[in-house]
Protein backbone atom coordinates (compact mmCIF):
# COMPACT_ATOMS: atom_id res chain seq x y z
CA UNK A 1 0.00 0.00 0.00
CA UNK A 2 1.43 3.66 -1.02
CA UNK A 3 1.96 5.74 1.34
CA UNK A 4 -0.01 9.24 2.08
CA UNK A 5 3.09 11.21 0.37
CA UNK A 6 3.34 9.01 -2.56
CA UNK A 7 -0.24 10.50 -3.14
CA UNK A 8 0.15 14.13 -3.26
CA UNK A 9 -4.03 14.58 -4.85
CA UNK A 10 -5.32 13.19 -1.68
CA UNK A 11 -7.53 15.07 -0.45
CA UNK A 12 -7.47 17.48 -2.72
CA UNK A 13 -10.92 16.80 -4.59
CA UNK A 14 -13.22 15.58 -1.48
CA UNK A 15 -16.27 17.75 -2.99
CA UNK A 16 -15.59 16.87 -6.60
CA UNK A 17 -16.02 13.09 -5.59
CA UNK A 18 -19.02 14.08 -2.65
CA UNK A 19 -20.68 15.39 -5.61
CA UNK A 20 -20.28 12.23 -8.13
CA UNK A 21 -21.18 10.16 -4.90
CA UNK A 22 -24.32 11.93 -4.65
CA UNK A 23 -25.44 11.60 -7.93
CA UNK A 24 -24.85 7.86 -7.89
CA UNK A 25 -27.53 7.60 -5.13
CA UNK A 26 -24.52 7.86 -2.40
CA UNK A 27 -23.50 4.03 -3.81
CA UNK A 28 -19.96 3.61 -3.68
CA UNK A 29 -20.33 0.61 -5.85
CA UNK A 30 -21.86 2.60 -8.44
CA UNK A 31 -19.54 5.13 -7.97
CA UNK A 32 -16.46 2.99 -8.57
CA UNK A 33 -17.94 1.03 -11.25
CA UNK A 34 -18.20 4.00 -13.41
CA UNK A 35 -15.00 5.44 -12.46
CA UNK A 36 -13.20 1.79 -13.31
CA UNK A 37 -15.12 1.84 -16.67
CA UNK A 38 -13.61 5.38 -17.40
CA UNK A 39 -10.04 4.71 -16.53
CA UNK A 40 -10.43 1.35 -18.43
CA UNK A 41 -11.34 3.81 -21.87
CA UNK A 42 -8.91 6.18 -21.28
CA UNK A 43 -6.04 4.69 -19.18
CA UNK A 44 -5.89 1.03 -20.99
CA UNK A 45 -2.28 0.66 -20.33
CA UNK A 46 -3.05 0.64 -16.98
CA UNK A 47 -5.20 -2.76 -17.49
CA UNK A 48 -2.74 -4.50 -20.06
CA UNK A 49 0.10 -7.28 -19.88
CA UNK A 50 -0.66 -10.23 -18.10
CA UNK A 51 -0.73 -8.79 -14.13
CA UNK A 52 -3.22 -5.86 -13.21
CA UNK A 53 -2.08 -2.83 -12.29
CA UNK A 54 -1.98 -1.69 -8.61
CA UNK A 55 -4.75 0.90 -9.62
CA UNK A 56 -6.75 -2.38 -11.26
CA UNK A 57 -6.25 -4.42 -7.79
CA UNK A 58 -7.20 -1.71 -5.70
CA UNK A 59 -10.38 -0.82 -7.64
CA UNK A 60 -11.49 -4.83 -7.85
CA UNK A 61 -11.07 -5.18 -3.99
CA UNK A 62 -12.78 -2.03 -3.02
CA UNK A 63 -15.42 -3.29 -5.53
CA UNK A 64 -15.75 -6.89 -3.82
CA UNK A 65 -15.64 -5.08 -0.40
CA UNK A 66 -18.85 -2.70 -0.85
CA UNK A 67 -20.28 -5.53 -2.25
CA UNK A 68 -19.58 -8.00 0.12
CA UNK A 69 -20.73 -5.36 2.56
CA UNK A 70 -24.09 -4.31 1.07
CA UNK A 71 -25.07 -8.03 1.36
CA UNK A 72 -24.18 -8.24 4.99
CA UNK A 73 -25.87 -5.07 5.70
CA UNK A 74 -28.95 -6.64 3.46
CA UNK A 75 -28.56 -9.99 5.68
CA UNK A 76 -28.39 -8.08 9.02
CA UNK A 77 -30.89 -5.76 8.22
CA UNK A 78 -33.59 -8.50 7.79
CA UNK A 79 -32.48 -10.50 10.29
CA UNK A 80 -33.20 -7.46 12.62
CA UNK A 81 -36.92 -7.16 11.24
CA UNK A 82 -37.45 -10.58 11.84
CA UNK A 83 -36.53 -10.33 15.18
CA UNK A 84 -38.41 -7.22 16.06
CA UNK A 85 -41.08 -8.76 14.10
CA UNK A 86 -40.87 -11.83 16.82
CA UNK A 87 -40.61 -9.48 19.76
CA UNK A 88 -43.92 -7.46 18.93
CA UNK A 89 -45.11 -10.64 18.71
CA UNK A 90 -44.38 -12.07 22.37
CA UNK A 91 -44.87 -9.01 23.17
CA UNK A 92 -48.74 -8.84 22.12
CA UNK A 93 -49.03 -12.45 22.86
CA UNK A 94 -51.99 -12.37 26.16
CA UNK A 95 -50.66 -14.66 29.23
CA UNK A 96 -53.34 -16.42 31.34
CA UNK A 97 -52.99 -15.79 35.15
CA UNK A 98 -52.96 -18.54 37.42
CA UNK A 99 -56.34 -18.88 39.36
CA UNK A 100 -56.56 -20.30 42.92
CA UNK A 101 -60.31 -21.15 44.24
CA UNK A 102 -60.15 -20.40 48.20
CA UNK A 103 -61.89 -23.31 50.46
CA UNK A 104 -64.94 -20.75 51.16
CA UNK A 105 -65.55 -20.35 47.56
CA UNK A 106 -65.36 -24.19 46.93
CA UNK A 107 -67.86 -24.97 49.36
CA UNK A 108 -70.51 -22.26 48.03
CA UNK A 109 -70.02 -23.45 44.36
CA UNK A 110 -70.79 -27.02 45.78
CA UNK A 111 -73.72 -26.05 47.65
CA UNK A 112 -74.83 -24.22 44.20
CA UNK A 113 -74.11 -27.27 42.02
CA UNK A 114 -75.93 -29.51 44.77
CA UNK A 115 -78.90 -27.37 44.35
CA UNK A 116 -78.89 -27.03 40.45
CA UNK A 117 -78.95 -31.12 40.61
CA UNK A 118 -82.30 -30.88 42.58
CA UNK A 119 -83.94 -28.42 39.75
CA UNK A 120 -83.80 -31.44 37.11
CA UNK A 121 -87.13 -30.35 34.60
CA UNK A 122 -90.39 -32.49 35.40
CA UNK A 123 -90.95 -35.86 33.31
CA UNK A 124 -94.35 -33.64 31.80
CA UNK A 125 -92.04 -31.09 30.46
CA UNK A 126 -91.81 -30.50 26.63
CA UNK A 127 -88.81 -31.84 24.95
CA UNK A 128 -89.58 -29.02 22.01
CA UNK A 129 -88.82 -26.21 24.78
CA UNK A 130 -84.97 -27.09 24.44
CA UNK A 131 -83.33 -25.09 22.15
CA UNK A 132 -81.40 -27.52 19.64
CA UNK A 133 -77.39 -26.66 20.30
CA UNK A 134 -77.85 -26.83 23.98
CA UNK A 135 -75.16 -27.89 25.88
CA UNK A 136 -75.47 -30.36 28.39
CA UNK A 137 -75.54 -28.92 32.00
CA UNK A 138 -73.15 -31.66 33.56
CA UNK A 139 -69.66 -30.67 34.16
CA UNK A 140 -67.62 -31.85 31.76
CA UNK A 141 -70.02 -33.41 29.52
CA UNK A 142 -69.50 -31.71 25.94
CA UNK A 143 -72.52 -33.31 24.24
CA UNK A 144 -75.37 -30.78 22.48
CA UNK A 145 -79.00 -30.98 22.12
CA UNK A 146 -79.86 -32.09 18.74
CA UNK A 147 -83.17 -33.29 19.15
CA UNK A 148 -85.18 -36.45 21.26
CA UNK A 149 -82.97 -38.68 19.73
CA UNK A 150 -79.90 -37.39 21.61
CA UNK A 151 -80.78 -39.10 24.72
CA UNK A 152 -80.41 -42.02 23.38
CA UNK A 153 -77.47 -41.32 20.98
CA UNK A 154 -74.76 -41.47 23.67
CA UNK A 155 -74.59 -41.60 27.49
CA UNK A 156 -73.40 -38.47 29.41
CA UNK A 157 -69.70 -38.75 31.27
CA UNK A 158 -69.58 -36.03 33.81
CA UNK A 159 -68.39 -34.72 37.00
CA UNK A 160 -70.86 -35.34 39.50
CA UNK A 161 -68.36 -32.56 41.69
CA UNK A 162 -67.36 -29.07 41.44
CA UNK A 163 -64.25 -27.68 39.83
CA UNK A 164 -61.15 -26.81 42.14
CA UNK A 165 -57.71 -24.62 41.85
CA UNK A 166 -55.38 -25.08 44.59
CA UNK A 167 -52.21 -24.37 44.54
CA UNK A 168 -51.31 -24.21 41.02
CA UNK A 169 -53.20 -27.69 40.33
CA UNK A 170 -56.62 -28.24 38.96
CA UNK A 171 -58.75 -30.43 40.00
CA UNK A 172 -62.36 -32.41 40.08
CA UNK A 173 -63.49 -32.85 43.96
CA UNK A 174 -65.54 -35.63 42.64
CA UNK A 175 -62.06 -37.67 41.08
CA UNK A 176 -59.25 -35.63 42.79
CA UNK A 177 -56.41 -38.53 41.88
CA UNK A 178 -56.33 -36.68 38.52
CA UNK A 179 -54.72 -33.30 39.08
CA UNK A 180 -53.18 -31.37 36.49
CA UNK A 181 -51.76 -27.32 35.80
CA UNK A 182 -52.49 -26.97 32.32
CA UNK A 183 -56.67 -24.98 32.52
CA UNK A 184 -56.96 -26.99 28.58
CA UNK A 185 -55.92 -30.27 30.24
CA UNK A 186 -58.02 -29.43 33.11
CA UNK A 187 -61.20 -29.02 30.84
CA UNK A 188 -60.38 -32.53 28.94
CA UNK A 189 -60.23 -34.51 32.38
CA UNK A 190 -62.80 -37.53 31.37
CA UNK A 191 -65.64 -37.66 33.89
CA UNK A 192 -65.67 -40.00 36.59
CA UNK A 193 -70.00 -40.92 36.24
CA UNK A 194 -72.23 -42.06 33.66
CA UNK A 195 -76.10 -41.19 33.64
CA UNK A 196 -78.31 -39.44 31.41
CA UNK A 197 -78.01 -35.91 30.10
CA UNK A 198 -79.88 -33.27 31.22
CA UNK A 199 -80.51 -29.96 29.21
CA UNK A 200 -82.29 -26.87 30.56
CA UNK A 201 -85.01 -25.35 28.54
CA UNK A 202 -83.54 -22.21 29.29
CA UNK A 203 -80.61 -20.99 26.76
CA UNK A 204 -77.50 -21.26 28.96
CA UNK A 205 -75.22 -19.73 26.37
CA UNK A 206 -77.04 -16.36 26.52
CA UNK A 207 -75.64 -15.16 29.51
CA UNK A 208 -76.98 -11.84 30.63
CA UNK A 209 -74.61 -9.08 30.99
CA UNK A 210 -74.09 -7.47 34.69
CA UNK A 211 -71.99 -4.61 35.79
CA UNK A 212 -69.96 -5.48 38.77
CA UNK A 213 -68.39 -2.97 41.26
CA UNK A 214 -64.38 -2.46 41.68
CA UNK A 215 -62.25 -1.18 43.44
CA UNK A 216 -58.60 -1.26 43.92
CA UNK A 217 -55.61 -0.96 46.38
CA UNK A 218 -52.00 -0.59 46.55
CA UNK A 219 -49.37 -1.78 49.12
CA UNK A 220 -45.75 -1.64 48.26
CA UNK A 221 -45.59 -3.28 45.16
CA UNK A 222 -48.85 -4.99 44.62
CA UNK A 223 -51.80 -3.12 43.57
CA UNK A 224 -55.20 -5.61 43.93
CA UNK A 225 -57.60 -5.38 42.16
CA UNK A 226 -61.49 -6.43 43.57
CA UNK A 227 -64.65 -7.81 41.28
CA UNK A 228 -67.29 -8.17 43.44
CA UNK A 229 -68.80 -11.28 41.98
CA UNK A 230 -70.50 -14.00 44.00
CA UNK A 231 -69.61 -17.73 42.69
CA UNK A 232 -67.27 -16.97 40.08
CA UNK A 233 -66.93 -20.03 38.50
CA UNK A 234 -63.10 -20.81 37.89
CA UNK A 235 -64.19 -23.06 34.34
CA UNK A 236 -66.09 -20.11 32.39
CA UNK A 237 -63.76 -16.93 33.71
CA UNK A 238 -60.78 -15.71 31.67
CA UNK A 239 -57.62 -13.53 33.14
CA UNK A 240 -54.71 -12.50 30.67
CA UNK A 241 -52.30 -10.21 30.81
CA UNK A 242 -50.48 -9.03 27.76
CA UNK A 243 -47.69 -5.88 26.72
CA UNK A 244 -48.65 -3.55 23.83
CA UNK A 245 -46.60 -0.93 21.75
CA UNK A 246 -47.76 2.05 23.48
CA UNK A 247 -49.32 4.51 20.45
CA UNK A 248 -46.83 7.45 21.38
CA UNK A 249 -43.83 5.15 20.55
CA UNK A 250 -42.77 4.66 24.33
CA UNK A 251 -42.23 1.97 27.18
CA UNK A 252 -44.82 -0.71 26.08
CA UNK A 253 -48.52 -0.80 27.91
CA UNK A 254 -49.87 -3.24 30.34
CA UNK A 255 -53.16 -4.77 29.28
CA UNK A 256 -55.24 -6.70 31.69
CA UNK A 257 -58.57 -8.54 30.33
CA UNK A 258 -60.79 -10.39 32.01
CA UNK A 259 -64.67 -12.55 31.27
CA UNK A 260 -65.93 -13.29 34.62
CA UNK A 261 -69.13 -15.69 34.94
CA UNK A 262 -70.84 -15.87 38.08
CA UNK A 263 -73.88 -16.74 39.98
CA UNK A 264 -74.70 -19.39 37.31
CA UNK A 265 -75.82 -17.37 34.97
CA UNK A 266 -74.07 -13.60 34.67
CA UNK A 267 -71.10 -11.88 32.49
CA UNK A 268 -68.57 -9.07 33.33
CA UNK A 269 -66.29 -8.43 30.77
CA UNK A 270 -63.61 -5.80 31.03
CA UNK A 271 -60.19 -4.30 29.17
CA UNK A 272 -57.91 -1.78 31.37
CA UNK A 273 -54.83 -0.68 30.30
CA UNK A 274 -52.95 -0.57 33.65
CA UNK A 275 -51.68 2.61 35.24
CA UNK A 276 -48.17 1.30 35.28
CA UNK A 277 -46.23 -1.73 34.14
CA UNK A 278 -46.24 -4.89 36.01
CA UNK A 279 -44.16 -8.03 36.18
CA UNK A 280 -46.52 -10.64 34.06
CA UNK A 281 -45.13 -14.01 35.20
CA UNK A 282 -45.75 -13.07 39.09
CA UNK A 283 -49.28 -11.61 38.71
CA UNK A 284 -52.64 -13.96 39.93
CA UNK A 285 -55.88 -14.51 40.46
CA UNK A 286 -57.76 -15.15 43.85
CA UNK A 287 -61.74 -16.54 43.45
CA UNK A 288 -62.77 -15.65 46.94
CA UNK A 289 -66.68 -16.46 48.31
CA UNK A 290 -67.65 -12.78 47.93
CA UNK A 291 -65.08 -11.10 45.57
CA UNK A 292 -62.35 -12.22 42.86
CA UNK A 293 -59.51 -10.20 43.36
CA UNK A 294 -56.71 -10.09 40.36
CA UNK A 295 -53.19 -9.32 42.60
CA UNK A 296 -50.83 -7.28 40.39
CA UNK A 297 -47.17 -7.28 40.81
CA UNK A 298 -45.47 -3.82 39.93
CA UNK A 299 -42.25 -3.58 37.67
CA UNK A 300 -41.00 -0.34 39.44
CA UNK A 301 -41.87 1.29 42.72
CA UNK A 302 -44.44 4.14 41.88
CA UNK A 303 -47.75 4.96 42.83
CA UNK A 304 -51.09 4.48 40.78
CA UNK A 305 -53.45 7.36 40.69
CA UNK A 306 -56.00 4.40 39.45
CA UNK A 307 -56.19 1.21 38.27
CA UNK A 308 -55.79 2.11 34.39
CA UNK A 309 -58.08 3.39 31.67
CA UNK A 310 -61.28 0.86 30.53
CA UNK A 311 -61.18 0.94 27.08
CA UNK A 312 -63.14 -1.61 24.40
CA UNK A 313 -60.92 -4.62 22.97
CA UNK A 314 -61.76 -3.48 19.75
CA UNK A 315 -60.03 -0.05 19.84
CA UNK A 316 -57.11 -1.99 20.74
CA UNK A 317 -57.21 -4.59 17.79
CA UNK A 318 -57.23 -1.55 15.64
CA UNK A 319 -54.31 0.13 16.76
Amino acid sequence: MASDSANPHRGAHDGAIASLLDKHESRVDLLLDSMLTYLKKTQPSYFEGEEESLASRTIADVLKRVSSDAASESTASEENRLAASLAISEMTTPKELKVTVSPSAQQALERAAAKKAEQIASPGASETDIPLGTKCSHNGCEVCYAGPSTYEASACVYHTGTPVFHEGLKFWSCCNKVKVTDFGDFLNIKGCCTGRHEFSTKDETMAQKRECRTDFFQQGTTVSFNIYAKLGDPTKCSFTLRRRPSDGGGEPEYVLSFHVHFEGEYDFKRTIVLAGPVDIDTCLVDILQPKIEIKLKKADGRGWNSIGEVVEEDDLEMD
